[in-house]
């Protein structure tokens, strides 16, 4: 204990001799957006996390739908390169266990093959590992979240400074796991920090994975014992870096760089919202609240407004063919 005292106590005179106060800048939440660098070439890659396979239930109905626009869009941005993310069997007698086909990255886990559970960590740890280092930035997201991409690339061309943030901010403690955004150098050391850690239960698949994400790139466990030894990226402060605004601390309806259609409102209020949304929002976020077509409709309209030289098939046809169309009502 007294050790731990001693380290905080370190980490805290650190960051005040930099400007930066931890009980003004990350209890209270009060973020600022990060500056703008000098503009240069930048490479992003988008990982969706997919389940292994989908079934007729509902929730995997949907989930089809937000795979099938994803599959409309995915290829528009030449520097932005976007993945589905998804746990298979191993490959008998193959060394290599991640692979890339056309737009998925597979990862052979022998955990999924026994319990028959998707482990998201390993599978976005093994990925970024693939994928290191031939990208600046990288985004963890999954299948019912609508990115705008163009915006996307305009915001890692304009910022190149370490970072690892959020569209939309849901707790202060770790972000939320359908929009994480961190740049390459975060990315290694995330990677680094869970090859250390592997097999103690601080990493287990049972925790929250964008929890455990979280405190990978930062070293803060807000959920466990400081039993272990552990360093920050030595480029990032003790807290995480925002590019969000402090209102979405408050207000989970929209940020300069994200809009979360949750709770559910109506289809046509969603549209408004989408049709006052700045030229800077990068994420929306879509996961419950309308049915099928519904939900494909206002799909529907985004792709027209973001990506109108795309020709993307009939979604709301699409929605209406699955087994499940609508919501089953208590």
């Amino acid at each position: 204990m007294r050790y731990v005292f001693f380290l905080l106590l370190f980490c805290t005179a650190q960051l005040i001799s930099k400007g930066v106060n931890p009980l003004r800048d990350w209890k209270k939440g009060e973020y600022v957006i990060l500056n703008p660098t000098k503009r240069k070439p930048a490479r992003t890659a988008v990982l969706i996390i997919a389940p292994p396979r989908l079934g007729d239930a509902y929730v995997e109905c949907r989930w089809k739908v937000g795979k099938k626009v994803w599959e409309q869009y995915m290829n528009a941005v030449p520097n932005v390169d976007c993945y589905f993310l998804q746990s298979t069997y191993p490959r008998e007698g193959c060394l290599e266990q991640v692979w890339i086909e056309g737009n998925t990255i597979y990862v052979g886990d022998w955990w999924y093959e026994k319990h028959g559970e998707d482990r998201i960590l390993h599978k976005t740890i093994l990925a970024i590992e693939k994928l290191l280092p031939n990208y600046t930035h990288f985004i963890r997201t999954n299948l019912n979240t609508f990115i705008n991409l163009k915006t996307v690339n305009e915001y890692m061309e304009t910022h190149h400074q370490s970072m690892y943030t959020a569209f939309l901010w849901e707790n202060q403690w770790y972000t939320i796991g359908f929009g994480i955004l961190f740049t390459a150098d975060v990315a290694a050391h995330i990677v680094d920090e869970y090859r250390r850690l592997e097999g103690l239960d601080i990493v287990n698949c049972y925790q929250a994975d964008d929890a455990l994400l979280t405190s990978l790139a930062t070293g803060i466990y807000p959920r466990n014992h400081f039993e272990h030894v552990f360093h920050c990226c030595s480029m990032l402060p003790l807290g995480v870096r925002q590019l969000i605004w402090i209102d979405s601390l408050f207000t989970m309806r929209s940020s300069q760089y994200g809009m979360r259609l949750l709770p559910p409102i109506s289809l046509r209020k969603a549209i408004e919202y989408c049709k006052k949304a700045s030229a800077t929002t990068m994420l929306y976020r879509i996961r419950e609240g309308f049915d099928l077509d519904e939900l494909a409709e206002l799909y529907e309209y985004l792709l027209h407004k973001i990506y109108p030289e795309l020709s993307c098939a009939n979604l709301v046809e699409y929605a209406v063919s699955l087994p499940t169309t609508r919501e089953p009502r208590r």
